[in-house]
């Protein structure tokens, strides 16, 4: 039995629709079911709760249908495009692409046409560059003749030229010797000038401190004949007593009254330079201390004018602080002001987003950014509280070192006075001594040779040799250079420290030493 050939259907062109029920059902249940308060019946299928949307059963006492009215009372949103809406898109765009096409053909055509125009004009531009390139070729042979000739003639007089530069060169070359000769006894003479110069800087500090040695020598043998002659003094003293004694035995007395007074004599001599280092020590002591009294003064008188300026500072910076307090308290509570704070506060124009006009739907976001507007001045406060406890230290520390008074203010109140006077700390003094004694270090050292600088007296002595009034004038202001650097380079706002106009009458023994 033959079988029937399988009837071929024309083919489709519209996609089938989907099954609208179920289709529709689930883009709208899909929407719903997001719904956080949604009812009991939509936790089942998609079908079952759609049916119980349709069902009329009703509670008693006449209760609404919530299935019903929810489905009712939202509104249908099908996105979803229709297949037939597809093909009719796809099918406009088929014939836009047709017409874009054509359009491309048309351009194909013209491409052809000007590709043949322009290899024809290409052919002739060719034709004529041949012939340019063969004018070209015989002018540059033409060309290259002349210049292999002017090549030639260059080149004798090239040769020409060296041959006079290897007779200067051998020329230079003989007189080479008689200049190396001259550089070599050049460098000897150097040579020996420079040790001719050591040996007499080396003499020369043998020399000194020969001369130190003799002075030392001189002082020791002067001290030994007074002592000498001191003794012999004695020794005469005694022995005309005990002749006196031998001859004028019946003065005995006599004898004895002198020899006490004689011995009174020594002590009251004794006595009296006693007496007399301890007046000199009295008098370095008074013009220390005088110097001192006037270095504190005019310390205390800077102290003063930067306590000024620091209370001025601090009155500007609380008033700043208390103004962005304000403006911070406003700003983040969003709220209008009570009549009590208007009179604290500067007024500040109503903001259009204040409580007055917000609905009833953003009561619970403006609950949330309340809090968090809270949350966010609280952090600010702690913040600000800390940068002011360390604002304060930094003023503090910094007016210590300075040896000033420091007040203390308060963040809220007025400047307070402190009782207690901040002094200079040990560690400030002891930098203090230890700039200055380098600096009279480096001064001995600048005085006197470098190698003899560890010996005992020789600081002072080279102290107590400058007699003229500029020079101590200098050294006394390179001292307070050094201070000034010290105090410069440890707080760097810090003001010089010069000594004081009342120091010119100071004596030049009072320098400190080693």
């Amino acid at each position: 039995m033959a079988k029937k050939g399988k009837k071929n259907s024309a083919p489709q062109l519209v996609a089938p629709e989907p099954v609208a029920d179920e289709l529709e059902v689930d883009i709208l249940w899909d929407a719903v079911k997001e719904v956080d308060d949604k009812p009991p019946f939509m936790d089942g299928t998609h079908l079952d709760a759609t049916r119980a949307l349709f069902k009329l059963e009703k509670t008693g006492r006449g209760a609404p249908d919530v299935p019903h009215n929810f489905f009712q009372l939202r509104e249908r949103n099908l996105s979803v495009v229709r297949a037939r809406d597809r093909f009719v898109l796809a099918e406009q765009r088929l014939k836009e692409r047709m017409e874009v096409d054509e359009g491309l053909q048309d351009d194909d055509q013209c491409f052809l046409s000007l590709k043949q125009s322009e290899g024809e004009e290409y052919l002739r531009e060719r034709r004529a560059a041949m012939e340019n390139i063969a004018g070209v070729k015989s002018a540059l042979v033409e060309d290259q003749l002349g210049l292999i000739t002017r090549m030639e003639e260059a080149a004798e007089d090239f040769f020409r030229g060296w041959n006079d530069l290897l007779e200067e060169v051998t020329a230079l070359a003989t007189g080479d010797s008689k200049v190396s000769a001259a550089f070599e006894e050049k460098r000897t003479l150097t040579k020996t000038f420079r040790e001719a110069e050591e040996q007499y800087f080396h003499d020369h500090g043998e020399h000194v401190v020969g001369i130190r040695e003799m002075r030392r020598e001189t002082k020791r043998q002067q001290d030994e004949m007074l002592q000498s002659m001191v003794t012999r003094l004695g020794a005469g003293v005694v022995e005309m007593a005990r002749l006196s004694v031998e001859e004028l035995e019946d003065k005995a007395a006599q004898q004895e009254e002198t020899t006490r007074l004689i011995s009174e004599l020594m002590k009251v001599q004794g006595k009296s330079t006693v007496l007399e280092k301890q007046t000199i020590a009295i008098n370095e002591h008074r013009a220390t201390l005088q110097r001192l009294i006037d270095l504190e003064v005019q310390k205390q008188e800077f102290c003063i004018l930067r306590q000024k300026q620091i209370e001025s500072d601090l009155k500007t910076l609380s008033e700043t602080v208390k103004h962005n307090n304000e403006q911070l308290l406003l700003l983040s509570s969003n709220a209008t002001p009570c009549q009590e704070y208007k009179k604290l506060l500067p007024m500040i124009p109503t903001s259009p987003n204040t409580i007055s006009n917000l609905t009833n739907v953003q009561d619970k976001s403006l609950l949330l950014l309340t809090v968090e507007a809270k949350r966010q001045l609280e952090g600010l406060d702690a913040e600000l509280k800390t940068l002011k406890d360390e604002l304060a230290t930094l003023r503090r520390r910094h007016i210590v070192h300075l040896s000033g008074k420091y007040k203390p203010t308060a963040t809220d109140g007025p400047l307070s006075a402190m009782k207690k006077t901040a002094e200079l700390g040990i560690e400030t003094t002891s930098a203090i001594r230890s700039a200055v004694l380098n600096s009279l270090e480096q001064v001995c050292r600048c005085l006197g040779c470098t190698e003899d600088a560890e010996a005992p007296g020789d600081s002072l002595e080279r102290l107590f040799s400058i007699t003229d009034v500029e020079e101590r004038k200098a050294v006394q202001l390179y001292v307070s250079r050094c201070i000034s650097k010290l105090f410069s380079s440890e707080c760097p706002t810090a003001l010089p420290v010069p000594f004081p106009r009342s120091s010119k009458g100071i004596q030049w023994d009072m320098l400190p030493s080693h």
